[in-house]
């Protein structure tokens, strides 16, 4: 019988890294299933997810790729089975790196290296923006991939922001003599390696989204170390964690909870779906083992299969 490993997305498959799962998954001899937080239904008390007649589905294990259209719903669902099933990356995980603020907090708790941040509601701009550092960077607090993401370079910049909206604004305080910028993939406590990330010539954010190159890069034990317990301060099992080296050493400027890996992997040749679902393997014997046998969902809408 065929592990089952569920994938907590709304990616029907759409992404190189879907279908990297999905290849990896039949190479490894398990089978993959999408679970559309959006439509499924669970059985609150026992924490199971359901088939339309009602009966338990069949998983093995689950991994939270929660999307940021549906992240309500992805980590309301990842809480609801928690317990029930062993889950890479579950609603904690989600609940914090996908919140730039939770994120800041965290870090700082752990005592990971972080650029000063603040969090400036709108009445307050006038006098805060005299006190604040610049240039800022302006982030939206649940964005990805850098999209909205402004650097705000004087005061006057500050207040119309501020003016433009209702919501306290996330300010990160403008890292100066970046030597260079790394993502670190981080699984179970260990790297997988890093990639230098440089932006496109117009451009100085260095985000792959946005046409930034990722080269392999030589891992440091340091950049590693940080990695590691920056992945670790926000509940994360798989996760990207975006550093920056300066003049006074390494600094974390965000932790992907859902990384992208595509240009990762292309960069480094790592395998980075076989280890995941490696992982969740693992993860299941570790914690118990395998069903013995698979509930019925037939026709089910709720899971897709590879």
């Amino acid at each position: 019988m065929k592990p089952r490993i569920g994938v907590v997305t709304r990616d029907a498959g759409h992404t190189w890294e879907m279908k990297a799962l999905h290849r990896a998954a039949r190479a490894l001899g398990a089978e993959l299933v999408r679970v559309d937080p959006k439509r499924a239904s669970v059985d609150l008390v026992q924490g199971c997810l359901l088939d339309p007649d009602g009966a338990p589905l069949s998983l093995d294990i689950a991994i939270g790729r929660v999307d940021a259209g549906c992240l309500d719903d992805g980590v309301r669902l990842l809480e609801c089975i928690a317990g029930r099933l062993p889950v890479i990356n579950g609603a904690p995980a989600f609940r914090t790196g996908r919140d730039k603020r939770l994120m800041s907090r965290a870090l700082a708790r752990a005592g990971v290296p972080h650029p000063p941040t603040w969090l400036v509601a709108p009445a307050a701009a006038v006098r805060l923006s005299r006190k604040l550092p610049y240039p800022l960077v302006a982030k939206p607090p649940q964005g990805a991939g850098g999209d909205g993401v402004q650097r705000v370079a004087r005061r006057q910049e500050l207040l119309r922001l501020a003016a433009a909206g209702a919501e306290p604004l996330y300010l990160q305080a403008y890292c100066r003599g970046i030597q260079e910028e790394l993502r670190v993939l981080v699984l179970d406590g260990l790297s997988l390696g890093a990639v230098r990330k440089r932006p496109r010539r117009d451009e100085w954010r260095a985000n792959l989204a946005l046409g930034g190159e990722a080269v392999p890069a030589p891992l440091d034990a340091e950049a590693e170390r940080i990695a590691v317990r920056a992945a670790a301060a926000v509940g994360a099992d798989f996760a990207g964690v975006d550093l920056v080296r300066v003049s006074g050493g390494l600094v974390v400027l965000e932790v992907n909870v859902c990384p992208g890996f595509r240009g990762f992997a292309l960069a480094t040749g790592v395998d980075v779906a076989s280890h995941l679902i490696r992982a969740a393997l693992a993860r299941v014997t570790k914690e118990g083992g395998f069903r013995e046998s698979a509930g019925p969902d037939a026709g089910n809408p709720l899971v897709q299969r590879a």
